[in-house]
């Protein structure tokens, strides 16, 4: 009988922490995109920030700077 109980604490102590591992690895995967999203939000701004002084200043906005490929 003894035995039988000690198996099934072994079981409980793997069972509770593979699903803290599980959490563990579910949160790290959100914080990353909720970092990219932050980063990608950011650059958005910069962006139109920067088309929006261009405009300002009577200068053409950097998205129009970049060389054109010629279409085909």
């Amino acid at each position: 009988m003894e035995q039988a109980g000690s198996n099934f604490a072994w079981f409980m102590a793997y069972l509770v922490g593979g699903i803290v591992l599980l959490l563990g690895v579910v949160v790290w995967a959100l914080a990353l995109q909720h970092r990219k999203h932050q980063r990608e939000r950011r650059a958005t701004a910069r962006a139109s920030k920067a088309r929006s002084k261009a405009w300002r200043e009577g200068r053409p906005s950097p998205s129009k700077q970049a060389p054109l490929e010629p279409k085909k």
